[in-house]
């Protein structure tokens, strides 16, 4: 395996603490971070603006997260989840607006994310991204996984799509669960 293909199978996290830290690695290292982070259309980091930590300091360096999106999308996928696990308990048929909510709430979180993580990529950038997501879902979302993340792409591609049918799967598993114990 050569230098090249470890750092593509790197997630995004990595690549850009490396990035941050260029001068600890050889030239050709550097050459090859920063190889990657064009390939995955990454901004490189101002290292020439970038404030030294003094011991003892916490590292200021590193910006917030771009995941608060994300975090919402697990945050309603979980919701959804639970709710169907307990409407699968109680053998109630939820009523047509929770079943949408149920099916779309994780999909458009997931979808704001992407939207969200195109923006900061560049990658993907058409006029109005967000209806072409909503109507090309099931093609897109692998595309981009694979496209931004490389081989790192596909952990990234299963998180999205379990997170989109989490409400779906934990209510088949109640339910079976609940079939299987005779309650």
């Amino acid at each position: 395996m050569t230098a090249e293909e470890i750092w593509r199978g790197k997630d995004d996290e990595d690549l850009l603490a490396a990035a941050k830290q260029l001068s600890e690695y050889t030239e050709t290292g550097q050459a090859i971070i920063l190889a990657e982070l064009d390939r995955r259309h990454l901004n490189r980091p101002d290292l020439a603006t970038s404030p030294t930590p003094t011991i003892g300091e916490p590292n200021r360096m590193t910006a917030e997260s771009d995941n608060t999106t994300l975090r919402t999308a697990t945050l309603t996928a979980l919701f959804c989840s639970v709710a169907a696990a307990l409407y699968s308990i109680v053998q109630v048929t939820p009523s047509p607006i929770v079943r949408t909510f149920f099916s779309a709430g994780p999909l458009m979180a997931v979808l704001v994310w992407i939207q969200q993580d195109a923006a900061r990529t560049g990658v993907g950038s058409v006029h109005d991204l967000g209806l072409f997501l909503w109507f090309a879902w099931p093609v897109i979302i692998p595309w981009y996984a694979l496209k931004t993340r490389g081989r790192a792409g596909w952990r990234l591609l299963f998180m999205l799509f379990g997170l989109i049918g989490s409400a779906y799967i934990s209510g088949i598993v109640v339910s079976w669960l609940a079939y299987l114990l005779g309650a």
